[in-house]
């Protein structure tokens, strides 16, 4: 407990300050994410999908439990977990293609051993005419595709999403879970993605879990196919389909109910 005083009208007050109560965020998770996979996880809104999200990519440590990556203890950030954030947070001295290459060569890698993976990652991106463009010159979905390149440029195991597409506007959305569906395809990478949109977790994953209210738990978990099945010319008309809305209302009635 901390001490201090408030004036006001010539007199003090004594005031004492003491630290919140703990809060439990997450009561049982047991989660196995194989390679490959793009797992979405949704729930409540302040139920702990940041936490979790953040636990897993050893920027916050659990009391109890453990993180395993291929078998090691997380104990720390590491490159091989790489987080994107809803905001990008871009170098903004640095160009589209400095930002890109940020990561290997902060880790002393050679140019030449990094820079085909830049060049391959500006292409993926559509991003090859902004290489040399700083990010005050991008428009929002710009600035989230150099987001992940950045993140992918470093080799990660994972590529760990936290609601990456929450402060775009609705149509750069839409063309952004279209880029995101078509990174994961082509690179097959391993995806965990927080989001509050449930239609959104339905589109772009192949697992779909879903937390309860605080302390989290797992309360189901769903095989989704709508990512995989070869309805990729037409976002729209997946999200519109009946197979669709029925799988998202059984999700959200899991998440009303709690």
């Amino acid at each position: 407990m901390s001490h201090g005083y408030a004036g006001g009208l010539g007199r003090r007050r004594l005031f004492a300050r003491t630290a919140p109560p703990r809060l439990p965020v997450i009561e049982s998770v047991n989660l196995c994410v194989n390679q490959g996979d793009f797992v979405a996880i949704v729930g409540p809104s302040g139920c702990g999908k940041t936490t979790l999200i953040r636990i897993l990519a050893g920027l916050v440590r659990p009391d109890s439990g453990e993180v395993l990556d291929c078998r090691a203890p997380v104990t720390g950030a590491h490159h091989n977990r790489s987080l994107v954030f809803q905001h990008p947070h871009l170098f903004p001295w640095l160009t589209v293609e400095q930002n890109i290459a940020f990561g290997p060569r902060h880790r002393g890698i050679d140019r030449g051993d990094y820079q085909p993976l830049v060049e391959e990652l500006l292409a993926l991106v559509g991003l090859e005419s902004f290489r040399d463009a700083l990010p005050q010159q991008l428009s929002g979905g710009m600035k989230q595709r150099v987001a992940l390149a950045r993140a992918l440029a470093n080799r990660p195991h994972i590529l760990l999403l936290d609601e990456p597409l929450g402060a775009l506007d609705a149509l750069t959305r839409e063309r952004m879970q279209e880029e995101l569906r078509t990174l994961w395809r082509r690179t097959g990478c391993t995806v965990v993605l927080i989001t509050h949109s449930v239609e959104e977790a339905l589109y772009l994953a192949n697992r779909l879990i879903v937390l309860s209210a605080r302390p989290a738990r797992i309360l189901t978990e769903i095989a989704v196919t709508f990512s995989t099945n070869g309805h990729a010319s037409s976002g729209r008309e997946v999200k519109s389909s009946h197979e669709f809305l029925t799988v998202r209302e059984q999700v959200l009635e899991h998440i009303w109910s709690e």
